[in-house]
């Protein structure tokens, strides 16, 4: 018979899921207590929240929001699970860098409202997505090149006629 205290916390785990943009499933076995918190910390700072749950409420959760469909190696082991909110590689940048930082941190799965549950390689491939502002940075570079070569181009035109014109200019003054 479930607790309440276990409805409440699948429920509460469920609206993170559906709410997510993104999740990364870490194993953290091996950790140390402080080691745990320091991660807690990092992630925090990086908007990403992680939630210790028991595999057993964690595939129940899933299952509620709609996503029966799981890896067999996703809910084993000690699972964490960061949720990114507000951008799609908000938690899978966070914890790749945390796993650079601490070395009994890995990488299970990833989970994405759009694909469902993806890798380990993905999710460090969409780590290295860069930043929304450098994406549009990049889109806008992509644009104006070719507006800067067209003026560029123009002015080849026309620098020709202003020489000969001050050179005129400058015959006519003295």
């Amino acid at each position: 018979m479930p607790t309440q205290k276990k409805i409440d916390l699948v429920s509460q785990v469920k609206e993170k899921i559906t709410t997510c943009d993104s999740a990364v499933l870490v194993d953290f076995h091996g950790m140390s207590v402080a080691d745990q918190e320091s991660l807690r910390t990092a992630l925090r700072a990086s908007h990403v929240e992680v939630k210790v749950i028991k595999n057993t409420l964690l595939k129940i959760a899933f299952n509620e929001s709609g996503y029966a469909e799981t890896p067999d190696t996703v809910f084993s082991g000690q699972t964490a699970i960061a949720f990114g909110f507000g951008d799609v590689v908000s938690a899978p940048k966070a914890v790749k860098k945390a796993e650079t930082d601490f070395d009994k941190l890995h990488i299970k799965y990833g989970f994405t409202q759009a694909a469902g549950f993806i890798t380990s390689d993905d999710v460090k491939r969409l780590a290295d997505i860069p930043s929304r502002e450098v994406l549009y940075g990049q889109v806008v570079g992509t644009i104006a090149a070719p507006l800067s070569g067209l003026v560029s181009v123009l002015q080849a035109n026309i620098r020709p006629l202003v020489t000969v014109l001050d050179a005129y200019r400058a015959k006519q003054a003295a």
